[in-house]
Parts: C-alpha cells; sequence; structure tokens
C-alpha cells in the first residue's frame, strides 16, 4: 500500500511538471507581434543626432538602429531602450560631416520569447 502511494505521488509530481512545461512553450508560441513603430524626426546635433518615434500600446521598448549605408551594411549600431512609454533618445558619438541612416523598430517580450516587428522605413540624417 506504501508503495503504491509513493508511485502515485511520484507520478502525480511527474504530470505536474510536464504540463507546466507544456504551458510555457504554448505561451511563448502565441505571441502577436507589435505594431510597426515609424521615426517622425531626426535632429542632428554636434557629433549626435536626437531621434523620435511614434508611440506603440503593448510594446516591451524599441531598438534603434543607425548605420552609413541605406541597406544597413556598414557601420551599424542598435541601441535599445527598455520603456515603452520613450517616444526619443538622444545618440551620440558620431563623426561629423557624415551621413547616418536611422530605423526603429518595436520588440515585446514575453517570458522566453522576444518578437521583433518590421521596420517600415529609414530615415537620413547629416551629422553637424
Amino acid at each position: 500500500m506504501k508503495n503504491i502511494k509513493k508511485m502515485l505521488c511520484v507520478l502525480f509530481a511527474i504530470v505536474t511538471v510536464m504540463t507546466s512545461i507544456l504551458t510555457v512553450n504554448t505561451q511563448a508560441k502565441n505571441i502577436k507581434p507589435p505594431q510597426a513603430t515609424q521615426v517622425v524626426k531626426v535632429y542632428a546635433a554636434k557629433n549626435g543626432m536626437r531621434v523620435k518615434w511614434q508611440v506603440v500600446n503593448k510594446v516591451s521598448g524599441y531598438q534603434i538602429q543607425t548605420s552609413r549605408s541605406k541597406d544597413f551594411k556598414k557601420e551599424k549600431k542598435t541601441y535599445t531602450v527598455a520603456k515603452p512609454k520613450a517616444s526619443a533618445k538622444t545618440l551620440n558619438d558620431f563623426k561629423a560631416k557624415k551621413t547616418y541612416y536611422v530605423r526603429v523598430r518595436a520588440y515585446k517580450k514575453s517570458r522566453q520569447k522576444e518578437c521583433i516587428f518590421k521596420v517600415v522605413k529609414c530615415e537620413e540624417v547629416q551629422i553637424s
């Protein structure tokens, strides 16, 4: 009788663990991508720039990418803004008299998975 109770307890524990693992995996798969955001305005400054974008609901934050080429293959840098209500960020340490391209995209985190939405368009800025 004691062996049967021990076996039932072990079986119950295994079923509980398996159920929680399956629940976590299905919740991570069902993340809806956030809405697209777009750059509203880019202001050039001395060796830097200020980027403003549209705020999107139900996101975890934003990624700002800068590059020297329009296809984002040269000197690409990524900045992360973890505040979902943020709408602007100042970026520094750029070369003067050079043209940079900027794009912003929203991301959403849910436990183990991160969902990043596509970029709508990029903006061009000349650093003064």
